[in-house]
């Protein structure tokens, strides 16, 4: 997941457009110096994300995991500085406080504004499967939005994080027909499904197929200047949880998704939040380990 952003605001606002050697603070100070009025309405600098998995590394740019490990963690860390400063941010600040953001309750009053794709957000961190939306027959705006990608900032790590999503296929032993099954997988990880997946915007498997398919079909498709962003981000990329605590277990058995949503609705800041999440998520950790037998 990189930066996208509306070419026309950076320009309407005399913003150069981001290098790749930008930092959190420039982010924030372009995100306020992109939002204003026009002759079309309202314009908003950022379009914040919800939940825990699409925020991930705004905090692990500047140093911290929330976990004492990603792999099946044994201690949650979700109050650390690092953290709250993100969250608040992110969901809480860009709304409330800067309001640099469409706040919740106005996305809700209209589904088809107040976001990057309809024309009237200069920025908002997405994949690759974001580009028809864009740009194509298949855009939100008829023609499409002239937009292009940037990789994340920088922290105060002096790295740069990304969210990669990976998804695959799998084959259970219970398959009634497995010579069939066998054969759809390798037909998707081979050229010609590879090749299916890359003319939907999203990207292959490995970089050799997206280099090979998926970068000069995005370039020319959806009129994207700087596709090799998402190349260079998959270098410094990592994913939020990996076992049997999923994110999914998080939302049922310690109200993770809800808790976080208090911030988005503006009923409580990130730190008051966060304060109520960690011993639930703490309590869930625990409970796991003890069915593993570890004390």
């Amino acid at each position: 997941m990189v930066m996208f952003y509306a070419k026309g605001h950076f320009v309407r606002a005399g913003v150069t457009y981001r290098k790749p050697e930008w930092t959190v603070t420039d982010f924030q100070e372009t995100d306020r110096k992109l939002t204003g009025t026009t002759d079309g309405g309202p314009v908003y600098g950022y379009q914040w994300n919800p939940g825990y998995l699409r925020n991930t590394p705004w905090w692990r740019m500047n140093g911290r995991l929330e976990w004492d490990r990603i792999a099946e963690p044994k201690q949650a860390i979700w109050t650390a500085p690092e953290i709250v400063e993100a969250l608040q941010y992110q969901l809480f600040d860009t709304q409330y406080t800067l309001k640099v953001a469409p706040t919740q309750a106005t996305l809700e009053q209209n589904p088809e504004a107040n976001r990057l794709e309809f024309g009237n957000v200069a920025m908002k961190v997405e994949g690759s499967w974001f580009l028809p939306r864009m740009w194509g027959d298949k855009a939100k705006r008829p023609g499409g939005t002239a937009f292009d990608v940037q990789v994340l900032p920088t922290g105060r790590t002096g790295k740069k994080v990304h969210l990669k999503l990976v998804e695959g296929q799998v084959m259970t032993k219970a398959s009634k027909v497995p010579d069939a099954t066998w054969g759809l997988m390798k037909w998707i990880a081979g050229d010609a499904g590879q090749k299916r997946i890359a003319e939907d915007g999203r990207m292959c498997n490995v970089p050799e197929t997206n280099r090979r398919f998926w970068l000069r079909l995005a370039t020319q498709r959806y009129n994207v200047g700087n596709a090799e962003a998402f190349l260079k981000a998959i270098e410094g990329s990592t994913i939020n949880l990996v076992g049997a605590v999923t994110e999914a277990v998080l939302d049922r058995d310690a109200d993770l998704s809800r808790t976080l949503d208090r911030m988005r609705f503006g009923t409580l800041p990130a730190k008051d939040a966060l304060e109520i999440l960690q011993p639930r998520i703490q309590s869930v950790i625990d409970a796991w380990w003890v069915t593993q037998g570890a004390k």
